[in-house]
């Protein structure tokens, strides 16, 4: 495994332990990032797959990206 530290992940270390409710320290890192990172851009960002695009990033990287329920389909 790959790790990379930067500035960024070093002062998260520290902001995370100081809010106590996850779903606010979630909302407070991201804030955070954004105020002060300067490369940062984005935190998340949604993607919509259709069931062809899935199947390619699985075949082209031999990965499974989203598991199978029989025969429905994967994406909406």
């Amino acid at each position: 495994m790959n790790r990379k530290q930067s500035a960024a992940t070093e002062t998260a270390a520290l902001i995370i332990p100081a809010v106590g409710n996850n779903k606010l320290r979630h909302e407070t890192l991201q804030k955070f990032t954004l105020a002060n990172d300067s490369v940062t851009v984005a935190i998340e960002i949604p993607i919509w797959l259709t069931e062809e695009d899935i199947t390619a990033l699985e075949e082209q990287h031999g990965i499974e990206v989203a598991p199978r329920d029989r025969n429905k389909p994967r994406a909406n």
